[in-house]
């Protein structure tokens, strides 16, 4: 989770993610292109490349591999596609990842497409609370105990963010 309060006060709730990757959240939701500008220019350039590029028909045969990883691989398989579609950029569905934390046997495989479900969420509270008030009641002790964090989180962000506009009257 990365949450720019009105003040300029961010809130970081980051795992494995690059620093340009944090730095283009934290630019895209508080408005601050300067931020961005510096994202891009600390990234190497080959990996700039890329993303400029339209995807190969062997991008979407790896793409299509990676969510059949992520779908029926075995436990390692699973985590590591989550993992490899997150740094790569590769959409997973939202029923997919909404499935796997959900009732996947595995709580590392569940965390990971918990997180990937949530960073979809940044950025609109109302959904972001609405996702996490229903994974609480997941049957699962990881994703509720994760759920609840990231609820105090944001209630003390909301909070900071109202007090903030009631001391300085906007």
């Amino acid at each position: 989770m990365i949450a720019v309060a009105s003040d300029g006060n961010v809130t970081l709730r980051v795992d494995q993610q690059p620093l340009a990757w944090v730095l283009e959240q934290i630019a895209l939701q508080g408005g601050n292109v300067k931020a961005t500008e510096t994202a891009v220019a600390i990234r190497p350039p080959s990996s700039a490349e890329p993303s400029c590029r339209e995807p190969t028909g062997a991008d979407r045969i790896e793409s299509a591999k990676l969510l059949q990883e992520i779908e029926r691989g075995s436990e390692e398989q699973r985590v590591q596609g989550l993992l490899e579609a997150r740094s790569a950029g590769v959409f997973v569905p939202d029923g997919t990842l909404k499935t796997l934390f959900e009732t996947d046997a595995s709580e590392r495989v569940r965390l990971h497409a918990f997180e990937a479900y949530l960073e979809r969420q940044t950025g609109d509270n109302a959904a972001l609370r609405r996702t996490l008030e229903a994974a609480a009641l997941i049957p699962s002790a990881l994703i509720q105990r994760e759920a609840r964090v990231r609820l105090n989180e944001l209630t003390d962000m909301e909070r900071m963010e109202a007090l903030f506009k009631q001391r300085t009257g906007s």
